[in-house]
């Protein structure tokens, strides 16, 4: 039998392919910055009331934010705002030439992120890769329900 090896390839999205954080400029840019910070604020102060929050202060954080910020809204309005955020991400062009040189190469690329399946694809676009793992949001009857699934 001749073995087969695979090169994987495995890459953050947030800090490592970007500069900074896609989430916030996804919140901002789906609800505007006012109410942006509105539900981080309140989702702050709800998860401080948790007893989650002391085991993992940033998952009961997202948790509560999410649910503020994103209840209600449709796949459409999410895709509206993931084409805004793509405008204004800055890329990290020496990772992402790695990225491409791995891909060129043969190279499986999985993009394994926090960032949620709402825009992360279309943040993706023209980016090589085989795979996403993601944080996925639950929807009900089209919309939303600010729950991770």
């Amino acid at each position: 039998h001749k073995r087969v090896s695979k090169t994987l390839a495995v890459y953050d999205f947030d800090n490592t392919l970007i500069k900074g954080d896609s989430l916030w400029l996804f919140v901002v840019a789906l609800r505007g910055y006012p109410l942006a910070v509105l539900s981080a604020l309140l989702g702050l102060i709800w998860a401080l009331v948790t007893p989650e929050f002391y085991k993992d202060h940033r998952t009961a954080f997202k948790r509560r934010w999410l649910r503020l910020a994103l209840a209600g809204a449709t796949p459409e309005q999410c895709q509206q705002a993931a084409h805004i955020v793509r405008l204004k991400v800055q890329w990290k062009g020496d990772v992402v030439q790695t990225l491409e040189k791995h891909a060129a190469s043969g190279a499986e690329i999985v993009i394994a992120t926090g960032a949620l399946n709402v825009y992360i694809a279309t943040l993706l676009e023209g980016v090589p890769y085989h795979v996403i793992l993601c944080t996925s949001m639950e929807e009900q009857n089209g919309k939303l329900t600010g729950r991770l699934a």
